[in-house]
């Protein structure tokens, strides 16, 4: 693995160019490699990865401040950053420990390996660091969970020669395989050991505070390549149905549908889309650079047009139906009886006697 070497953080020129010759003149020197990567970099926003950076920037200024400025080499990592420290393994792992407590809102893992380090010229690109111990740094920070940290076997027991304390401190974690298919034995703190060591780790950096007015200008610099980096435009994807005429700041962008999409600068923004009749939809939104953002809505359709009556024939009237009165049926007369020989009988009888009342009534 090369890295480029930066310049930063590492105090004035001149302790920085001393620290680079005795590189070079001694070719290839032992050293150990403290590698800080920010968890979960890569699938954070653009936004969101220059805000790590800035606070990767202020832990690593005290942090670095205890460490002599000829005896250490920051290098710059697209996940974060390596340090290269000449004073011992001790030191190193005292810097990593207070990287990992100043880091802790940043999730830093950290992974330490000691081994040989040699400052390479590679051409119009300048001097760079070639070594295992970068790419097992490197690789051990991946296995490394958030706000932890792991060591190497060869860390440990280049520490064991100089502080044996401290290396039994370091207990077995596992072994792990890298991309290239290379296992690693890596030891992590001890429980109780580890806040002792966090909290001499503060007490360090506290009395280094004079050491970041040296780095400003350092620091200064990297921020603005953060801020560089971060000046994308943010996307707004549209989804407006059935159409709408799309404003920004009161300015007409466009009709959507065809217009699918909008690259707007970071900000604070109105964005507002009409329908005719329908009521607009306003946003107002601050967009941060990179980022995306969808305005969906769906107008309600315009009502049907009226339907058109078709005219009825008119009913015709049914004629009035007249009613005519029925006479009361006629009242049956009595058949005449028929004459009978009782009946002659009768009447001849009725008809003597009242002759012989006649007659009776003339005697004197």
């Amino acid at each position: 693995m090369a890295a480029d070497v930066e310049a930063f953080l590492c105090g004035a020129p001149g302790p920085v160019a001393r620290c680079q010759l005795a590189m070079a003149q001694a070719k290839a020197i032992p050293a150990s490699v403290v590698f800080c990567r920010l968890a979960g970099f890569g699938a954070r926003p653009v936004a969101e990865q220059a805000r790590l950076k800035e606070g990767l920037e202020d832990a690593l200024a005290p942090a670095l401040a205890p460490l002599n400025p000829t005896h250490r080499i920051v290098l710059d990592a697209p996940e974060g950053a390596a340090v290269v420290v000449l004073d011992g393994p001790d030191a190193a792992l005292a810097l990593g420990e207070r990287l990992r407590a100043a880091g802790s809102k940043l999730s830093l893992a950290i992974g330490i390996d000691h081994g040989p380090v040699t400052l390479a010229v590679q051409g119009a690109h300048g001097p760079a660091l070639v070594g295992d111990a970068l790419t097992a740094s490197t690789a051990i920070a991946e296995f490394a969970p958030p706000s932890g940290l792991l060591a190497s076997r060869s860390f440990r027991e280049a520490l064991a020669d100089v502080a044996p304390g401290e290396a039994e401190a370091l207990r077995p974690s596992g072994t792990f395989t890298d991309s290239a298919v290379r296992s690693h034995d890596v030891f992590a703190p001890d429980s109780v050991a580890g806040p002792v060591r966090r909290r001499r780790a503060l007490l360090l950096g506290t009395l280094g505070v004079a050491g970041i007015l040296a780095a400003g200008a350092a620091v200064r610099r990297l921020r603005h390549a953060a801020v560089a980096r971060a000046r994308r435009p943010a996307l707004i994807a549209l989804a407006v149905t059935p159409w709408g005429d799309v404003f920004v700041d009161r300015e007409l962008r466009g009709k959507t549908p065809p217009l699918r999409s909008l690259e707007l600068g970071p900000g604070r923004h109105t964005i507002e889309v009409r329908n005719t009749d329908n009521a607009p939809v306003t946003l107002n939104v601050d967009l941060q650079p990179g980022e995306s953002l969808e305005v969906r809505h769906a107008f309600p359709p315009p009502p049907p047009p009226p339907a058109v009556a078709t005219p009825q024939p008119a009913a015709k009237p049914e004629p009035a139906k007249t009613q005519t009165a029925k006479a009361p049926p006629a009242k049956q007369q009595p058949a005449q009886e028929r004459p009978s020989v009782q009946g002659f009988k009768r009447d001849v009888g009725q008809a003597a006697r009242s002759v012989r009342d006649f007659f009776r009534g003339l005697k004197p």
